[in-house]
């Protein structure tokens, strides 16, 4: 998907599609659906938003050789997951969660390692570090 058309805002139907194979995945692996007869598209593009910044600046870390325990990093995290709890039950520990998952699923594995490689990993290890200053 071209991210430039992405930021102009998918609709609903253009959402439906982009989230064909995600849902395909999930279905054949984990016997789970994503509701996608109840999108908003207005929250879907705000959403990929906020995750395409988020994602790039931890690329850009990770090529610049930022250390996952540097406060930029931890308080990028700290700003993601603030914004994912805005409509999901999330905390330190469940970020790094879904991070070890996206990290050991191929689908999502490959998503994040498209953007840049290493970047599953380095997203994995910097939300782990950051959830170890939250206990």
């Amino acid at each position: 998907m071209d991210a430039a058309k992405m930021f102009e805002g998918l609709n609903k139907e253009e959402w439906e599609r982009a989230l064909e194979a995600q849902n395909e995945h999930l279905q054949e692996n984990y016997n789970y659906q994503l509701d996608t007869e109840h999108l908003d598209p207005i929250e879907m593009n705000k959403k990929a938003e906020e995750a395409a910044a988020f994602l790039q600046f931890m690329a850009t870390a990770l090529k610049d050789n930022v250390s996952v325990n540097d406060d930029k990093v931890l308080k990028a995290i700290e700003q993601h997951v603030q914004f994912l709890g805005q409509d999901q039950d999330i905390d330190a520990r469940s970020f790094a969660h879904q991070s070890r998952f996206y990290l050991s699923d191929e689908f999502h594995r490959t998503m994040l390692e498209a953007q840049q490689t290493g970047l599953s990993y380095y997203v994995c290890i910097a939300a782990k570090n950051y959830a170890s200053t939250k206990k």
